[in-house]
């Protein structure tokens, strides 16, 4: 139960993560 709790804690903060990333790139794209 805990692992699994870990593991989909982990997913989400690498979605989070990617989800920055994606903003990042698209205010760039924005800016030129």
């Amino acid at each position: 139960m805990t692992h699994h709790f870990l593991e989909s804690l982990a997913f989400s903060d690498g979605l989070c993560e990617t989800t920055w990333l994606v903003s990042q790139v698209v205010n760039l794209l924005r800016v030129s």
